[in-house]
């Protein structure tokens, strides 16, 4: 399984709250990091 795998499985999975929480903390620590926008899914 790859890591677009994996993070397609778990953000599954993720409440509204832990979305947001997880975007947020990307939008600091890796600007422009890819899952970022598949959190607004």
């Amino acid at each position: 399984m790859s890591p677009a795998d994996d993070f397609g499985h778990v953000v599954a999975h993720l409440t509204a709250r832990g979305r947001r929480w997880l975007r947020s903390a990307l939008e600091r620590s890796h600007p422009g990091h890819p899952w970022y926008d598949r959190l607004e899914r």
